[in-house]
């Protein structure tokens, strides 16, 4: 039998997907008993509705294949013999973490679509002696390619990236012309909101448009502290876009690591995501629009300033709809809703089953005013054997309170169990995990106490959710809330689960299984909501190994977020132990947040703190590295653990590389980038290779051999389009285009600079948008055409930033000189130099030099020009950069 892990919040996930494995030729029980098959894990797989047991489990089969085949790092072999070469080759280079070699056990274990059932091997035992392993380590690899396939199916189907899809209960009441006309203004590409007060049936308006929408449809529920961040917003987006058929967004928030660096760009790559998609008529819902702004427009919270701009953006792109009782942001049209009118009333009482004469119809509808939530509520008290003239006589109150209190009286304790245990959730829950209520529930849902959504979600009214909440006993509270933990740990959803942990005085569990899951969370939107979640745990609470996790979450979420300041206060009395991998990572993210504040122009106290720190981290990897080399040799895995040195000397030569670049030894600095890029081909990690192929070709550049610099980028290029990250394949395509200066052939980097402007502007990529357009200036100027280089000269320095100054500052100065203007050409060249001092860049520093002095010396001021000149042919000898030592000796010589 496999040893398997000790089932806890962090591993019930695996264990779910291995239950699915040791069924997996039984569609059946999947359907019944998995809630993997469950409607609401596999909405987005395109089984909304299916209701047949057997049928969703097939689904789910067709899932769980589709994500064992994406471990196959390409096309799937045609037969045995093809498959098992294959894998002998893998496992030579990766050793027994090979993606390849962990398709390899679930097909011989579990799939058996290359071996059918009666060919060898044809029992588990015989597995190990077939794969030249012995059991032990087969039980172990097993559980390890479990745990990769169930990444594989997360990254299909992340509850945290789930989209709503209301459900109707039943039929609108008197809406149909504003339906109608809302999805007139949609389908002509207008933008529109929906307003009203609470109850009056803004989002059932909603929900009745999606259901007659054509195309496909992204709906956002905005819940405060939940998703209500641009980092949860862009990443849903992303995620449906991907989904749609359309992954420009998506790879690149992948690429970032979770770092929103530029909401502008992202909404960029989101315009044109929008239009690939554009044949699938996409529709934008956002519910709850105005829980992000105050009553008088201004945004709610810090972060809401970023979703309202984007929201904003969004107009004219897509068809758009807005929901909330108030919407400041400007629509093509608004639609305000009405209160029913006394017919309307009427209509949807007798649909609730409530028949009323004129008078007392007339009487109900002065004292709900109109509002389908409290006629809904009074019906169900009628229901229930109150008499409607003694409820008549309740208090009157716009938001439903005595209504729902005296309803709450007359319910009994299973309908009091099954919404209490709903109200401690902030968004939908899947209703199977409810399904031996589901009569219970059927008659919630029609007395509209629960909502649903279309994919076997179920939630509380919001207003609903907050009384059921006041009424709960806080012992049943915290038990509720760690029922809704294991629930969400179960299907993978582990942020919302650490929120139950925290609210049910668990917060141990909470590290626990956000630090284990912690890459899955934050790509998947999930940091800024796990910020507020981990600030609010005490750390003097728990016990030391948990504290140092959580240290870990708090630092890396504080980065991400760009806070280096909150790690460094954090971190001023964390004691730790290299030796301890979690507090190695703390000392490692310490090291990180030093250097983010020293770019920022927070200079250190002593730039021995930041060396110390970057020491530290340097024994931090090779000691990771070590760690995980060791562990390989207690499996007898010799290419696991030969892998993880192999990776450790890559690292380290890719700093000392680094270092070696940024100072611009470039000779070193290439001897170091060929040595690791050598390492990580040896140890087969494409995402390393082509890093270090990336800087081959800087340097190849710098130094005039472009058949060198064109070969590493088109490697780098060719990683980068596999992987879809759009901007390191057109950021590098536009640095291959620039470095055509550093050779004369200016001709050469007009068009595809042209072509990578335009990518980027519309990508709102400000960092890029300046580097190109130096480029693009200095090659305009060279070529003749003086106007176009200023215009690119001065978009440039507007952008005001300081690395790319010097460098549209040595363009005007040539420009200048060309027109005759020697003063304000001698100004720019001297303010480019003080530029590049400013930001350490002796490469561009070298040109400006030269530059200065061969403009003093052509115009009759041979002193003032040797000391230029001088100091050019230094930083040209410092740098290796022959052909340019050459060049600045015959001017020396001419001056």
């Amino acid at each position: 039998m496999a040893r398997q892990k000790q089932r806890t919040p962090a591993t019930i996930f695996t264990a779910t997907v291995r239950s699915v494995l040791e069924h997996f030729d039984d569609p059946a029980w999947l359907g019944h008993h998995s809630p993997l098959a469950s409607p609401y894990f596999l909405g987005e797989s395109g089984v909304i509705g299916m209701g047949a047991p057997t049928d969703r489990g097939r689904a789910l089969q067709d899932v769980v294949r589709q994500a064992a085949d994406r471990m196959w790092d390409g096309p799937l072999p045609a037969t045995r013999v093809e498959l098992a070469a294959a894998v002998d080759e893998s496992r030579a280079t990766q050793g027994s973490k090979s993606s390849r070699y962990h398709f390899y056990l679930l097909e011989l274990r579990y799939l058996r679509r290359y071996y059918p059932p009666s060919t060898f091997p044809t029992s588990a035992e015989a597995i190990p002696g077939f794969v030249n392993t012995s059991p032990t380590r087969f039980f172990i690899h097993l559980e390890e390619a479990i745990d990769e396939l169930g990444r594989y199916i997360i990254d299909r189907l992340n509850p945290a990236l789930r989209l709503e899809s209301p459900g109707l209960a039943r039929e609108l009441i008197g809406r149909d012309p504003t339906v109608a006309a809302i999805e007139a203004d949609l389908y002509a590409g207008r933008s529109a909101a929906i307003t009203g007060p609470g109850g009056v049936g803004k989002t059932s308006i909603g929900a009745a448009l999606i259901a007659r929408w054509l195309g496909v449809v992204f709906w956002y529920t905005f819940h405060p502290g939940l998703n209500d961040d641009i980092g949860s917003l862009l990443f849903s987006l992303g995620h449906f876009m991907r989904n749609a058929g359309a992954p420009m967004l998506w790879a690149q928030l992948l690429a970032g690591t979770g770092e929103i660096a530029s909401p502008a760009q992202a909404l960029g790559m989101l315009r044109m995501d929008l239009e690939t998609i554009a044949d699938r008529q996409p529709l934008l819902v956002f519910d709850e629009v105005d829980l992000l702004q105050t009553a008088t427009g201004d945004p709610r919270r810090k972060q809401h300033a970023q979703v309202l701009e984007l929201l904003e953006s969004l107009r004219g792109v897509a068809p758009l709809l807005l929901i909330g009782q108030r919407v400041y942001i400007d629509t093509d049209v608004h639609h305000a809703l009405e209160p029913l009118t006394v017919t309307e009333s009427d209509t949807l009482l007798n649909t609730l089953g409530i028949e009323s004469g004129a008078l007392l119809t007339h009487r109900i509808h002065q004292f709900t005013g109109g509002n389908p939530r409290q006629l809904e509520l009074f019906a169900a008290l009628v229901r229930h054997g109150d008499e409607a003239a003694s409820l008549l006589r309740l208090p009157r109150d716009a938001s439903a309170r005595p209504l729902f209190n005296r309803l709450w009286r007359r319910l009994d304790e299973v309908e009091h169990e099954v919404l209490g245990a709903l109200s401690v959730y902030r968004s939908f829950a899947p209703r199977d995990t409810w399904s031996k209520y589901d009569v219970v529930l059927g008659d919630l849902i029609q007395r509209s106490l629960v909502k649903i959504d279309l994919a076997g979600g179920i939630a509380l009214l919001p207003f609903i959710r907050e009384l059921v909440q006041a009424a709960l006993p806080p012992e049943k509270r915290r038990r509720y809330n760690l029922d809704a933990a294991m629930v969400r740990s179960q299907l993978s959803d582990y942020t919302a689960a650490a929120h139950h942990f925290v609210a049910g005085e668990l917060p141990e569990a909470a590290v626990e299984v956000w630090f284990t899951h912690q890459e899955q969370e934050i790509m998947a939107g999930q940091a800024a909501t796990a910020d507020e979640i981990f600030s609010a745990v005490d750390a003097g609470a728990l016990d030391d190994p948990a504290r140092v996790k959580l240290q870990v979450i708090r630092n890396r979420l504080a980065i991400l977020r760009g806070e280096a300041e909150r790690v460094l206060a954090e971190m001023d009395a964390f004691s730790w132990d290299v030796e301890d991998e979690p507090a190695a990572e703390a000392l490692g993210q310490l090291a990180h947040a030093y250097m983010l504040r020293d770019q920022a122009g927070k200079s250190l106290s002593t730039y021995d703190d930041a060396i110390n720190m970057l020491a530290r981290l340097a024994t931090k990897i090779t000691g990771w590295h070590f760690k995980r080399s060791q562990a390989f040799m207690l499996e007898s895995d010799s290419q696991g653990a030969e892998r993880e040195i192999w990776l450790a000397e890559s690292d380290l030569e890719y700093m000392r590389g680094l270092i070696d670049y940024k100072s611009s030894r470039f000779a070193p600095a290439q001897e170091h980038f060929l040595a690791s890029q050598q390492l990580a081909e040896k140890a087969d990690d494409q995402a390393r290779v082509a890093g270090r192929h990336y800087g081959l070709a800087m340097i190849a550049g710098r130094k005039g051999d472009m058949p060198a610099a064109r070969h590493h980028a088109e490697l780098a290029m060719a990683h980068y389009a596999e992987i879809g990250d759009r901007l390191q394949l057109e950021g590098l395509r536009a640095e291959l285009a620039g470095m055509y200066l550093n050779v004369g052939q200016f001709e050469e980097v007009i068009a595809p600079s042209e072509k990578a402007l335009a990518f980027f502007e519309r990508t709102r990529h400000d960092l890029w948008v300046s580097t190109i357009s130096t480029n693009l200036a200095e090659a305009y100027m060279e070529t003749g055409r003086l106007e176009q280089a200023k215009e690119m000269v001065f978009k440039t320095l507007r952008m005001e930033i300081p690395n790319a100054r010097p460098y549209a500052l040595y363009t005007l100065g040539h420009v200048y000189a060309r027109e005759g203007n020697i003063a304000h050409a001698l100004t720019s060249f001297r303010d480019g130099i003080e530029a590049a001092c400013a930001t350490d860049d002796p490469f561009i520093e070298a040109y400006l030099q030269r530059a200065l002095g061969i403009l003093l010396a052509r115009n009759q001021r041979p002193d003032e020009a040797t000391e230029p000149l001088e100091r050019a042919l230094c930083l040209f000898r410092e740098m290796g950069l022959e052909h340019e030592i050459e060049a600045t000796n015959r001017e020396i010589s001419e001056a």
